[in-house]
């Protein structure tokens, strides 16, 4: 299935959830997901299925000064 993820297009397993997504990720962090502009708390991550097309924006917190 077809995503787009901070403006790429990216395949993925049919089926896979947010937290599934994440994980594949390196050095995941503190992260805020956004699923189809919308902010999605990480509370529902491992409930949400990705569906063909959606388009995910995933933002990365860290601190400084």
């Amino acid at each position: 299935m077809n995503l787009k993820i901070n403006g790429k297009e990216v395949s993925a397993a049919a089926g896979i959830t947010v937290e599934g997504l994440l994980d594949k990720r390196p050095g995941r962090g503190r992260v805020v997901v956004a699923l189809n502009r919308t902010v999605l708390p990480d509370t529902l991550w491992e409930k949400t299925a990705l569906k063909e097309g959606d388009a995910l924006e995933i933002f990365t917190l860290f601190g400084g000064g």
